[in-house]
């Protein structure tokens, strides 16, 4: 059984004036299950209620209905055109209010109501008591201060239209979405600048240094004093990422069982593969070190001070590859 969990209300109690004022309200509701899915295309029963004075107060009127859902999970009732269980509709003084309208709701269609709303009237059912205007020519200036202060006065065609189409629904791409902990968007972000098409792709998320001067620091990521920063220099010529400051690790890698590459001119330059071999021209390096070129010393006239056993360097005076045996400089050659 489905169970609901959120009733999204919009009392909009539209009571237009005609030749007859009609005794009845408009009323929508968005309704979603347990798992925050919208209930969609189903009967639900609903009970609704006219109460005086209180959330809690004495209910005046009572009815039920039994609407279906859009595909939307919007129901759309008219509170007066139910079936009545208790008082008169047509008969309540709203003049002698505050009234509030209290709505429950069976997602199976039957009577056993598992959520309660309760939301106040304002200013506008009002319209139903004001009999005296069954007449009128021309336009209604709306002078109530109580209606004026609410956010209802701020309702505008286009939000009504919004809010019959759904925009809170899944697969909705207008605004940004809520979910647990998160805030997403499902089209593109541009952070100082539009997202742009550039080699036919458009990025989701544009971060960019607006004003070319390097006084705003396009992107960090981090926590307390250790973070990353990217930084590109004045003729955004030279793109930067680093991590300031002392003692701080910075690493580039991958933690799965696959390989790591640098690329220049969309070419593979260097790759260091699952076993830790670093290819140098080559992708598939079958040793330690695996160069694929030329490899180069640059040849230096004195043999550096306090080596290692192994270390090595090409001597540009005697011509020669000398090797550190632990205790003293051997020439390969």
């Amino acid at each position: 059984m489905k169970k609901i969990i959120t009733i999204c209300a919009a009392v909009l109690m539209t009571a237009s004036v005609f030749a007859q004022s009609p005794n009845k309200m408009s009323y929508q509701a968005v309704i979603r299950n347990n798992s925050n899915a919208l209930v969609t295309s189903s009967a639900v029963g609903m009970r609704i209620s006219i109460l005086q004075t209180t959330p809690s107060g004495t209910a005046v009127y009572v009815e039920t209905q039994t609407p279906t859902t859009n595909a939307n999970g919007l129901v759309s009732i008219e509170i007066g055109g139910g079936t009545v269980v208790s008082g008169n509709f047509a008969t309540i003084d709203w003049a002698n209010g505050p009234y509030f309208v209290k709505t429950e709701i069976d997602p199976t269609g039957g009577t056993n109501y598992s959520i309660t709303g309760t939301s106040q009237l304002l200013s506008v059912p009002y319209a139903i008591h004001a009999k005296t205007a069954e007449t009128v020519t021309g336009g209604i200036t709306e002078t109530d201060p109580v209606f004026g202060a609410s956010v209802a006065s701020g309702i505008t065609a286009t939000d009504t239209a919004n809010w019959n189409n759904d925009l809170i629904h899944d697969g909705d791409t207008t605004y940004w979405k809520a979910s647990g902990d998160s805030i997403f968007y499902l089209k593109n972000v541009g952070i100082g600048q539009i997202p742009q098409l550039y080699n036919g792709r458009t990025p989701k998320l544009n971060v960019f240094d607006w004003n070319g001067t390097n006084t705003v620091l396009p992107l960090r990521v981090g926590r307390g004093n250790n973070f990353l920063e990217f930084l590109f220099n004045g003729s955004a010529t030279d793109i930067s990422c680093w991590s300031p400051g002392t003692l701080k690790s910075f690493n580039i890698g991958t933690a799965e069982p696959d390989f790591f590459s640098l690329y220049t001119n969309n070419t593979t330059r260097l790759l260091i593969d699952a076993l830790g071999n670093v290819g140098i021209g080559t992708t598939n390096p079958a040793s330690t070190l695996h160069v694929n070129s030329v490899m180069r010393l640059e040849p230096i006239a004195t043999a550096p001070t306090s080596p290692g056993k192994g270390d090595m360097y090409f001597d540009s005076t005697l011509n020669k590859l000398r090797v550190y045996d632990g205790t003293t400089w051997q020439n390969c050659w």
